[in-house]
């Protein structure tokens, strides 16, 4: 993708996507919303080094799954993008990485969009320091998470750049939604419709 202007702002949203859910969608739409970006990437990662998939998990089916549920916003074909790029570098997908490539690539101009369970975390992931140097972080809250304690604390430990979004605080689980689509239970309220159509299609999450 090209851009008419030298230094675009960029925003990133990784994650392993499976499978996108409802709080993924308010996460999201906050960012779009509330951070002055010219596009913005959903990267479905290839292998997340931070979770456990307790499936037969397809990350090339986690990204056509992706794709209808991000379509029906707004932003589609204008500013909202979907990245092959982790899936196509196979292997374990460090964010640092994905930032160290799109900086390089594309702007030094990086926002990255953390939940607030990943964000309690972030200072744990592979190379955390060139996390925080290469983007500023956009961040919600979550039920249960002192998630303004960590804020401060990046501040000092990382000279962290933080957006902290108004998104929902939404306590929705993978994990719980694969296990009700698997024993045939009912997602709607759970995913986008076209989240849930897509996996009742696909038959997907019977073995879980």
């Amino acid at each position: 993708m090209s851009f008419l202007w030298d230094r675009p702002r960029v925003g990133i949203y990784g994650g392993t996507f499976a499978p996108f859910h409802n709080g993924h969608m308010a996460l999201l739409k906050a960012f779009l919303c509330e951070c002055p970006l010219d596009a913005v990437y959903v990267i479905p990662a290839s292998i997340p080094p931070h979770k456990q998939i307790d499936f037969a998990d397809n990350p090339r089916q986690r990204l056509e799954m992706l794709k209808p549920a991000l379509r029906s916003l707004p932003e589609w074909g204008e500013r909202l993008f979907v990245s092959t790029y982790e899936i196509n570098r196979k292997g374990p997908s460090y964010t640092y990485l994905t930032l160290g490539y799109f900086h390089e690539v594309l702007s030094t101009d990086i926002t990255f969009l953390c939940g607030g369970d990943m964000f309690s975390t972030l200072s744990g992931w592979r190379c955390a320091d060139e996390i925080f140097r290469l983007a500023k972080i956009a961040y919600a809250g979550r039920p249960g998470i002192d998630i303004e304690g960590y804020a401060e604390r990046y501040k000092v430990e990382f000279g962290a750049r933080l957006i902290r979004l108004s998104a929902p605080q939404l306590d929705i689980s993978s994990t719980e939604i694969r296990k009700i689509a698997g024993e045939g239970g009912d997602i709607s309220g759970l995913v986008p419709p076209e989240t849930a159509l897509y996996i009742k299609e696909n038959g997907l999450y019977k073995n879980v």
